[in-house]
Parts: C-alpha cells; sequence; structure tokens
C-alpha cells in the first residue's frame, strides 16, 4: 500500500508532458493484478478499496491524459475542460500529472473525447484556410473601367475560375472528410 501512495506521489509530481503514459498504464495494471491476487479478506478494507478505485480511475484517466497530448489541443479546449470539469486550470508543458488527475477525468472520458475530437476538426479547418489564403493572397484581379458607367469590372480568367473551383471542392471534400 505504502510503496503504491509513494509512487502515485512521484507520479503526481512529474510534469504531464513528460510523463511515460504507456509505462504508467502498465505499472497501473500491475498494481491491478497485484490487488486481484490479495486475500478475498481484504476487499472489504477500506484501503483496499481505496488502493482499487483509485488504480482503476488513474487507468480510466491516463486514456483521457493520453487524447489530450494531442497537438490540436489549444487553450480553448483546456477552457473547456475546465468549465464541464467545473475546476479552474491553467495547462503548461510544466502542469503536474497530479493537477489533471484532480480534474477526476475518469467521469469526463466522454467530454475529452469530444473535446479532442473537435479540436482535431477545428486543425485541419484551420490548415484548410491557411492553404486558402496563401493560395488566394497571391492570385491578383484584374479590371477596367466601363467605357460608359465608369465603374470598374472584374477580369475573371480561366485558370482562376478554375482554381476557385478546385479550392471549393478540395476544401470543402477535406472539412467533411
Amino acid at each position: 500500500m505504502d510503496k503504491v501512495k509513494i509512487q502515485l506521489k512521484v507520479w503526481e509530481d512529474t510534469p504531464w508532458t513528460q510523463v511515460d503514459l504507456d509505462a504508467l498504464e502498465m505499472q497501473c495494471k500491475v498494481y491491478m493484478r497485484d490487488i486481484k491476487l490479495m486475500d478475498k479478506e481484504m476487499r472489504s478494507w477500506d484501503n483496499f478499496i481505496w488502493l482499487q478505485e483509485t488504480i482503476k480511475n488513474i487507468l480510466v484517466a491516463l486514456r483521457a491524459i493520453h487524447q489530450l497530448r494531442n497537438p490540436a489541443i489549444k487553450e480553448r479546449h483546456w477552457t473547456r475542460l475546465s468549465t464541464a470539469t467545473q475546476v479552474p486550470l491553467s495547462v503548461t508543458d510544466e502542469t503536474p500529472l497530479g493537477e489533471l488527475l484532480s480534474l477526476e477525468l475518469h467521469r469526463f472520458e466522454d467530454v475529452v473525447e469530444s473535446i479532442v475530437e473537435r479540436a482535431s476538426k477545428e486543425l485541419v479547418t484551420e490548415r484548410i484556410l491557411a492553404e486558402l489564403e496563401a493560395t488566394w493572397a497571391e492570385i491578383a484581379f484584374e479590371h477596367s473601367t466601363h467605357q460608359r458607367t465608369g465603374y470598374k469590372l472584374l477580369h475573371i480568367s480561366d485558370v482562376l475560375i478554375a482554381t476557385l473551383e478546385d479550392n471549393q471542392v478540395t476544401s470543402h471534400w477535406r472539412i467533411l472528410h
């Protein structure tokens, strides 16, 4: 029991980006196996119940934390997570794992999944918009003045129309998929 508590403290104090989540998960699974091998009489003890629940919750939270390492996650997504968990949070690379565990992510696994999925889609959209912006920033429109009205008229080349159509089709397809 003390060995597990000491190990938990070490994990909680480690910056969340530096934690080897796979190794941590493996160690938790070893602890769960050891817990199941304990004497059946011990299963009613408060310490046993606490240990079993803690390790089980950490295993679920680790899956969520692994998802939150997605590079698509921005400050606005952390804010959504903080709102959903009702725990104020400011996450940096140096944030201790314990702060993320304090969010009780095992209770919000579906929320985390939804936030990460949304963040990934937003990242795709942001990249597409950046590509479109870069493409269209280089395009120069030609124009002339209408003789009778004096209004400016745009001249659109076939290449420009093809570029526009291509951008519409590919960006729409990429956003949907």
